[in-house]
């Protein structure tokens, strides 16, 4: 079958992401939603065209994004020309006015004229809105045939965008990946032949991630779920509503969890955007609050967690789960805290950044590193940890505040050598114990929020936005690859 095609370049975005900015310093990472590809474009028309076989229909198929800009238009051998206009009008009247163009058809037939008159609207049978994640991200436009038959055709376009919000493992994919090796120490923690791949899909916004056992864990925010990925069972489902259960739930950008983390006995710490709170999930699905004020005060929104041996739980409460964040009237603390939860109590240890994000510590515990999501003041700063769990004032670690872009420093990790691995402005910076920055993952082709070691201590996962990926390591980290007791 020869089909006659058109594309556009701007179909070539993957993602966008909308920061906004908070007390004129602060950009929170709250993506809008997710964007149409080209590739899912073609995914898409592809099924219109098996319906189209089916039928023996000779039509022609638009695919727009949600602006109503067209994507991709393809007709089909013996379809007549006019029908590429009125597909692509059908596309751009489901896409600007969310719904089947089919509806506007059906008013007009009950009487309601005016529909003949609405600016942008073609009424005519066969345009269907895509819908990724809840999301209406374009539409597709049929036409050529019966009115009942275009839309069918449309119909099963539209379900395959459907499927394409859905997480989803995947054979493990190579990308792009670009190693700026500035120290000779980085070649023992990355070989030279060193390949990202891409595992899992379809997320709107992936954090937190946690090795337990054989799998994977990690939130997504966005969509108030914890999903779980193991190599032999790929995707599942493992906690819905993981942050927040409030009948305002459409008001907040990410209300569910963020950073997760494992305790001493196995038990699932973690953070809760909506319900602001330090959570501990057992084994058996039981859960418990930790904390959730401090000194009478509803803690702003827990974002990362780290948890010591002894069983002290250290975690950042910057506002950015709040649905205004800096300016949330539900705002109760006037800081941005680092604490420590132990022995049933909370104690604030530092108030000294505006926007606490990732947190790690070190192989012997006698440092706690906390990132700070702030374009204005981009650093890592390590604390001293006394013997009692208190920590000693920061001091700064690692500063990339000259480091052009939006992006500020999010999610940590340490290995068993003391190398502390940090999302930040242009990737992954991997960085000595002693403060020298060994080298650079470049964040292609998304951008890095957090990471976890895994696979018994030979991976490197990383949370990156719609995706994770993993990026084998040299040697096993010793920490990750000992059982948990």
């Amino acid at each position: 079958m020869r089909r006659s095609t058109f594309s556009t370049p701007a179909a070539l975005c993957v993602a966008v992401l909308c920061f906004v900015t908070a007390s004129g310093v602060l950009r929170a990472q709250l993506p809008a939603k997710p964007v149409l590809t080209l590739d899912a474009a073609r995914r898409i028309a592809a099924a219109a065209h098996a319906a189209a076989d089916v039928a023996h229909a000779t039509v022609v198929i638009a695919v727009v994004d949600d602006g109503g800009h067209l994507l991709l238009l393809e007709r089909r051998d013996d379809t007549q020309v006019a029908s590429s206009a009125v597909a692509e009008a059908k596309a751009r009247t489901a896409a600007i006015f969310r719904r089947p163009t089919r509806e506007f058809e059906q008013q007009i037939a009950a009487g309601r004229l005016a529909t003949l008159v609405l600016t942008g609207a073609a009424p005519l049978q066969g345009g269907v809105p895509l819908v990724v994640a809840g999301h209406v991200v374009g539409a597709i436009g049929v036409s050529g045939n019966s009115p009942a038959q275009d839309e069918q055709i449309a119909l099963a376009g539209a379900a395959v965008a459907q499927s394409l919000g859905q997480p989803h493992a995947i054979v493990p994919e190579p990308v792009a990946t670009t190693i700026v090796r500035m120290d000779p120490r980085l070649d023992a923690i990355l070989p030279f032949d060193a390949q990202l791949e891409r595992i899992a899909t379809g997320f709107v916004f992936t954090e937190g991630p946690v090795w337990v056992g054989d799998a994977l864990l990690c939130s997504d925010p966005n969509e108030n779920r914890i999903w779980r990925w193991s190599a032999t069972e790929g995707v599942s489902l493992f906690r819905d509503r993981s942050g927040y259960q409030g009948a305002d739930i459409r008001s907040y950008q990410q209300p569910g969890s963020n950073g997760l983390a494992l305790d001493p006995r196995g038990n699932l710490i973690v953070c809760e955007h909506g319900n602001r709170c330090i959570s501990q999930l057992a084994a058996d699905g039981t859960r418990r609050v930790l904390v959730d004020r401090h000194q009478g005060r509803r803690l702003n929104s827990p974002n990362d967690v780290v948890v010591a041996h002894d069983g002290s739980i250290y975690f950042t409460d910057p506002p950015f789960g709040l649905p205004a964040t800096f300016d949330d009237a539900r705002k109760e603390l006037p800081f941005s805290g680092v604490f420590r939860w132990q022995g049933g109590s909370l104690s604030l240890e530092s108030d000294a950044l505006q926007g606490p994000n990732g947190i790690a510590l070190s192989p012997d515990e006698s440092v706690l590193y906390v990132g700070n999501w702030d374009v204005q003041h981009k650093v890592v700063l390590a604390f001293a940890r006394s013997t009692d769990g208190s920590l000693g004032p920061g001091r700064t670690f690692l500063d990339l505040t000259q480091v052009a872009g939006d992006t500020a420093i999010d999610g940590l990790e340490v290995d068993a050598k003391g190398n502390v691995y940090v999302c930040g402005p242009g990737g992954i910076w991997i960085v000595g114990a002693d403060g020298a920055v060994l080298g650079r993952v470049a964040d292609r082709p998304e951008e890095p929020h957090n990471l976890a070691f895994g696979e018994h201590g030979h991976t490197l996962f990383i949370a990156a936005q719609t995706g994770l990926y993993r990026l084998r390591l040299a040697a096993a980290d010793e920490r990750a690859a000992a059982p948990i007791r």
